[in-house]
Parts: C-alpha cells; sequence; structure tokens
C-alpha cells in the first residue's frame, strides 16, 4: 500500500484571520469600494467599524433619510432610535420627498412648530436641513396675490445652529407651479397666466434650487415667459403630434403661440423635461419614429434630461378580439445622446 501523501503545513494563517488587526487606513480603502446599503451593514457589523463610517466624511456627512419627514424624525429621538451624538461629522441632513407618504407641514406655522420640537442644535456640525413640505406659496410673500394659487411650495431649507421664528423666501428649495386645471379641479383663463407671470418674477430668484413648472397645453408656456427663465423641471401634458411636427419642419412663423421648441430653449436652467405627444395619423407617427431621437438630441441642452412620450391616438388597430394600442418612449440622459426608441404596446379586450 503507497504511502499517504505527506500535509504540508501552510506558512500563512488561514481563513480565521481577524480583520481587526488591519490599520484604520485599509480598512478606509475597503469600504471606499462599497455601495450605500453595503456600508450601512459594515456599520452594524462591529464597534469598530461603525465608528471608522459614522467619523468619515465621505459617507457620513450628508444623510437621507427617504421615508421620514419633521414628524418621523422628532418621533425617533423620543424613541431614541435616532441619537445625534453618533453623527459627529453629520452636516446636511435631508428628509423625504414628497413623492413619499410622510407627514408634510400644510403651513409656515406647522413647519416652524416642527422645527422648533427638534433640537438640532445637538448637533454642532450640522449646517443645513432639508425637509418636504405642502405649502401654498401664499403664505411666503407679503401681499397676497390670487394668482399665485396654483404656486406650491414642496421643499425647505435652512441652517439649525440660527433660530427660526418663521421662514421666507430665502428657504424655499424647491417650488412647484401647477398650472393643470385637470388637478387643481377649476379652470385657469389666459388672463390668470397673465398676472401670474407679472406677479411671481418678484419673487423668483437664483436661490430655490428647483423651479417644477407643470403645464395641461403647451400654449400655457407662451404666457409664462418669466417662469420659464427660472424652470428646471418641465412637465408638459399635452403637446399635439402636428404642432410638433411643425415646428421641427420650420413651418411656425417666428412669434408665434406654437413655436414650442424656442420655448423650450428660453429654459436656460432646466434639468428634467418631459413632454406627452398625442399622434392621431400614421404619418405623424412614422415621421416621430425617425424624428424623436433628432428632438431630445439636438433641440435641448446638453445638461438636460429630457423624455417624449410619443401616444398612437389613431383609431387602433385589431389583432384577433383583442384592440393594439401604441405609445412609445424617447429619452436622453444628461450629457449623453439618444437614438433608442422604446416600445409599449396596451391591449384591451375588444367588445363583441
Amino acid at each position: 500500500m503507497p504511502p499517504l501523501p505527506k500535509k504540508y503545513k501552510l506558512d500563512y494563517p488561514d481563513a480565521q484571520t481577524n480583520v481587526g488587526i488591519l490599520p484604520r487606513e485599509i480598512l478606509c480603502i475597503i469600504f471606499s469600494d462599497l455601495e450605500e446599503k453595503s456600508i450601512r451593514t459594515a456599520s452594524e457589523t462591529c464597534k469598530l467599524w461603525f465608528e471608522i463610517i459614522r467619523n468619515d466624511s465621505n459617507w457620513s456627512s450628508h444623510i437621507f433619510l427617504k421615508y421620514h419627514g419633521l414628524k418621523e424624525l422628532q418621533n425617533k429621538i423620543e424613541r431614541l432610535e435616532w441619537i445625534w451624538d453618533r453623527w459627529p461629522v453629520l452636516k446636511v441632513l435631508e428628509l423625504g420627498p414628497r413623492s413619499v407618504d410622510i407627514e408634510e407641514p400644510q403651513s409656515v406655522k406647522e413647519a416652524v412648530d416642527l422645527v422648533k420640537s427638534i433640537n438640532f442644535k445637538e448637533c454642532s456640525t450640522l449646517e443645513k436641513v432639508i425637509f418636504s413640505a405642502n405649502i401654498d406659496f401664499e403664505e411666503f410673500i407679503p401681499d397676497f396675490c390670487p394668482e399665485l394659487k396654483f404656486a406650491t411650495v414642496e421643499q425647505l431649507t435652512f441652517n439649525p445652529q440660527h433660530g427660526y421664528e418663521s421662514f421666507g423666501p430665502e428657504q424655499i428649495s424647491v417650488l412647484h407651479i401647477n398650472a393643470d386645471s385637470s388637478t387643481l379641479y377649476r379652470s385657469i383663463d389666459v388672463s390668470e397666466l397673465i398676472r401670474f407671470n407679472q406677479n411671481i418674477i418678484g419673487y423668483l430668484n437664483d436661490s430655490i434650487q428647483t423651479v417644477k413648472l407643470t403645464v395641461k397645453y403647451h400654449t400655457m408656456m407662451h404666457y409664462l415667459q418669466n417662469v420659464c427663465d427660472f424652470v428646471t423641471d418641465l412637465y408638459v401634458k399635452d403637446l399635439p403630434g402636428k404642432i410638433l411636427r411643425r415646428c421641427m419642419d420650420h413651418c411656425t412663423p417666428v412669434g408665434c403661440d406654437f413655436e414650442i421648441i424656442r420655448m423650450f430653449q428660453q429654459c436656460k436652467r432646466m434639468r428634467k423635461c418631459q413632454v406627452n405627444v398625442p399622434v392621431v395619423s400614421s404619418r405623424e407617427w412614422n415621421y416621430f419614429e425617425m424624428h424623436g431621437p433628432i428632438i431630445v438630441n439636438e433641440k435641448f441642452q446638453d445638461m438636460t434630461e429630457v423624455t417624449f412620450v410619443f401616444k398612437n391616438c389613431i383609431p387602433p388597430t385589431k389583432s384577433g378580439n383583442e384592440q393594439i394600442f401604441e405609445a412609445f418612449k424617447v429619452t436622453k440622459k444628461q450629457f449623453e445622446k439618444s437614438d433608442i426608441l422604446e416600445k409599449n404596446y396596451f391591449r384591451k379586450q375588444s367588445r363583441q
């Protein structure tokens, strides 16, 4: 019987290596390759890792609590689930956006009362608190203007090291101008838009980081040109395909209300734009399949993220006992080009 092979003794330790002996500098290099979720998991692994992560400004200076508002943060503090001493390098605390189901202040007074209920000064490094709101813009201006009724403050930003008895326009970081009559449950006439455009200019400035504009019809933009100079996020719910094609073919007289491409280009601060385009003929449909990428690539600034949704409003084709409705989407990310058409088919049972 042949002898058993000789077992060689390894000159290095096996998988029992204690990572706790690694220098902090090496651990920081390892952590730098981790995603945000993994960083959170690592901070819960042991006291050493927790201290390293919480004391590093790369990971712990800006915290975003997506599912929390001021009220939820206050509750966490009361339950000792949030302790300021555990955030020694925290500079920016951002609380959830409006898209999340959280309790938001509905008035300036409610916002101030919530802020006063939290002792932010316990965190001496904290420089900025950002929180979502749902407050009529009229509360922030000294002279009430009924024409400002469809502007809403959706986010406020303040320095917690300063005392606040009230919030003013300088604390507004997100303003939403919603000129969509279907969501306001009332009609908006041209005279209202003109007065709004005249009155709002005195309150818009570069300190408002995000100015959203939602319009039901593209023609509304013609009466909101002062607003367009500050718009960062634009949503046009209805731009007829025949109008858009006319602009693309340079068949629209200069100065015409329908010169929509020029209006898009007027929005120099625009970072996001979404436009819905109903298409009513096969000829238009084929045209936009070819020219959709040209629109998003050549008619907008490189810094603008663009989405055009072309909806087929031609009487639906029939396939067996189904009706097929088509739509396609053309998108461009910031500082990128797009030539991709994303098609969707919506099937609906036809009536016999």
